[in-house]
């Protein structure tokens, strides 16, 4: 579980924002929701958050061009993909950008992967 540490969602369905939320919060952490890339890019440096939980499909800016303008604002981002349309999962992502990202969860969300993601993510094992 986490400690208070901040995470970003970042999701245009304000619905998986809200669900997101709780989920978050029941595990220890400070979550910020946003409904687009724009807004994650304009918050990012502002907030700070110890990771980012970033849809991959949404309009105007997709995860992936989102995740590529928060590494050139933070080098070490912890971006995590999460995904309900993508079959191939991180496997669709190009080696470049699989590489830097941290983590990569199916839609729906399992609150146990979620947990063990984002534990991994911030550099700490099951046990901390």
């Amino acid at each position: 579980a986490g400690n208070g540490e901040k995470v970003m969602v970042v999701d245009d369905e304000k619905l998986i924002t809200r669900s997101m939320q709780e989920l978050l919060e029941s595990l220890g952490y400070t979550p910020r929701c946003v409904t687009s890339g724009e807004e994650a890019i304009a918050e990012y440096p502002v907030w700070r958050p110890q990771a980012v939980l970033l849809d991959r499909n949404m309009p105007r800016m997709d995860g992936i061009t989102c995740a590529k303008r928060i590494f050139e604002l933070d080098s070490a981002a912890k971006i995590i993909f999460i995904s309900g349309y993508d079959e191939e999962g991180s496997n669709g992502i190009d080696e470049d950008t699989r590489n830097l990202i941290a983590g990569y969860i199916k839609k729906p969300i399992d609150i146990a992967e979620l947990g063990r993601v984002l534990a991994k993510a911030m550099g700490r094992g099951l046990d901390n």
